[in-house]
């Protein structure tokens, strides 16, 4: 069992009310606070019934189910011995007075835990206590956490597989068939390939995917990003380790994938972009834990006009056997995978051949409109 050990704050009892409904990064916080705040913790869980009058087809789970998540967590984390959960079928809970007011029992709270979005409820319930002669609570407000995009992370967004529970944004099912097209050029053959990468010696180029920087390196040419992830058909791949190591790149690694796109990747990338924009040497390696394969797209964003970006292209004949085989599990799926991905599982490391795309304002454009198909960024490049 992990045990979370932290330092107990100067409240008797504290008390936070919600739905915690498929525990996420902003429930995890505003708990957190709560046991770091208060050495007794109540926890108001909505009941089905009032959880039935906010929303009637919320598609929360029951009663049951979000008591029995939120009591493993807490006792994942070593404070289920300090909490206690009782259900509330309105927004108060047992923060305020009965009707006729009854005087306010001699354990009641001292504090209690809010996010932005519910602070105003909190003020009515101290409006309340106080026209009942029962002291105000300190009401302690925690900031939404806000996902990749910016907007707070919801139990409604995580069920809409818009997002994950961390605030990963979840690439839409309805992009699956465009991401399964080359994006750029395909050059397909060995001889092909050849010609192409020494007609772009002297070009700024990227490689995205371990089998194209693998292809690059073994024509002597050094991109200047590699992006990588030392997997192949999500299996280890470290034919390329020895003269990556060579090159002894600046390298920066990051959490990524499957499936979305982190802001630590993207800082990484666009970082990358700018220094090179700036004519500096920008040489780097980045090493994805996690998948790659997305990151072409804000790499496309970030890199500078008339950069070259490669990446590896599965069979076609392979995508058509892997969708028959897997559309069902496709539909249910509730993390979107990049095209690359699905193929390799299917066929190995079997390649097509590699996609060179050319960065211009065009494609730059193209490729903002689908990272805001879900992301929906105020600025696509941020």
């Amino acid at each position: 069992m992990s045990v979370h050990r932290i330092t107990i704050g100067m409240y008797r009892a504290v008390v936070l009310g919600g739905t915690f409904d498929g525990l996420h990064k902003g429930h995890e916080r505003i708990l957190t606070r709560a046991f770091q705040e208060g050495e007794r913790v109540t926890i108001g869980l909505t009941s089905d019934q009032f959880v039935k009058q906010l929303k009637a087809e919320s598609g929360a789970q029951s009663f049951a189910l979000r008591k029995e998540a939120l009591s493993g967590w807490l006792k994942e984390k070593g404070w289920l011995g300090r909490a206690e959960i009782v259900p509330i079928d309105d927004a108060f809970g047992p923060t305020v007075p009965s009707s006729p007011p009854a005087p306010p029992p001699p354990s009641n709270f001292d504090a209690i835990i809010v996010s932005t979005m519910t602070r105003d409820t909190a003020d009515s319930m101290n409006r309340m206590r106080q026209n009942a002669g029962w002291r105000k609570l300190t009401v302690i407000e925690i900031p939404m956490v806000k996902a990749t995009d910016g907007t707070p992370i919801s139990s409604t967004r995580v069920r809409n597989h818009e997002i994950d529970a961390s605030g990963h944004l979840v690439m839409p099912e309805s992009l699956r068939p465009t991401l399964q097209q080359p994006l750029g050029r395909l050059i397909a053959g060995k001889e092909q390939i050849r010609k192409t990468l020494v007609a772009r010696r002297g070009s700024v180029t990227v490689t995205v995917g371990d089998v194209a920087t693998k292809t690059f390196l073994d024509a002597g040419i050094v991109p200047n990003l590699l992006v990588i992830d030392y997997l192949v058909g999500r299996q280890p791949y470290r034919e390329h380790e020895g003269a990556i190591q060579k090159l002894k790149l600046p390298t920066v690694t990051v959490k990524s994938g499957p499936g979305h796109i982190s802001k630590d990747a993207q800082a990484a990338v666009r970082t990358w972009g700018n220094r090179i924009k700036e004519g500096k040497d920008a040489s780097m390696l980045l090493v994805v834990d996690g998948e790659e394969d997305l990151l072409t797209l804000p790499v496309i964003v970030a890199s500078p006009l008339g950069c070259f970006v490669y990446y590896g292209q599965p069979p076609m004949a392979a995508w058509a056997r892997f969708a028959e085989s897997r559309r069902a599990r496709f539909a249910e799926s509730r993390r979107a995978r990049f095209a690359g991905a699905a193929a390799r599982r299917a066929s190995g490391s079997t390649w097509e051949g590699l996609v060179e795309i050319e960065v211009t304002e065009e494609k730059k454009r193209e490729i903002r409109e689908l990272l805001k198909q879900f992301t929906n960024p105020t600025n696509p490049d941020q």
